[in-house]
């Protein structure tokens, strides 16, 4: 992939490759995550991320560019099997399975392709096309223009009761706390 990212070096989007055919090998049918050469595309994800959980993704990023192949691949079978790890280190494992595969699998099925990839990307392969039908938001929005958008306050006074627990751990949640 073309060094081209606003926040990825050479090592890092390296690194992202490999972690990327980890997860996605490719085979007959379907690229591997770098022949595919989606990378490319992960400023449109890295823009949106908080600077704390950006900075751990190019942490990873660069310790997978480091790592020869072999290792990454074992790296993410650990990831994978993080359930069956216990404690603080399991939750810690979970959460970067979370960050991995949300981030090399959002790239992968985006509809996105490296510029030097002449192929289908997955979602062609498998015919899907993703759309937004949004004219029936248009016409409210062209009836009604002091409502299309968000005011200040205009839920003042419609919510009448909060539950004093309403802030506490989840139960369902407390594998990862």
């Amino acid at each position: 992939m073309p060094h081209s990212s606003r926040y990825l070096n050479a090592r890092q989007q390296r690194g992202l490759d490999r972690l990327g055919d980890a997860l996605l090998p490719g085979d007959e049918e379907f690229p591997s995550f770098s022949r595919l050469g989606c990378g490319e595309h992960v400023d449109k994800l890295l823009a949106e991320m908080p600077e704390r959980d950006r900075g751990d993704v190019l942490t990873l990023l660069t310790v997978t560019g480091l790592l020869p192949r072999l290792l990454v691949r074992s790296l993410v079978a650990l990831i994978e099997r993080s359930d069956r790890v216990p404690t603080v280190l399991g939750a810690t494992l979970r959460f970067a399975k979370m960050g991995v595969r949300g981030l090399v699998l959002t790239l992968y099925y985006s509809g996105h392709k490296g510029s030097h990839f002449a192929g289908r990307t997955p979602l062609e392969i498998l015919g899907y096309e993703v759309g937004v039908y949004t004219a029936d938001v248009d016409q409210a929005s062209e009836k009604h223009p002091e409502t299309s958008k968000r005011q200040l306050g205009s839920l003042k006074e419609k919510i009448t009761y909060i539950a004093e627990d309403f802030d506490a751990p989840l139960e369902d949640f407390k594998d990862y706390m």
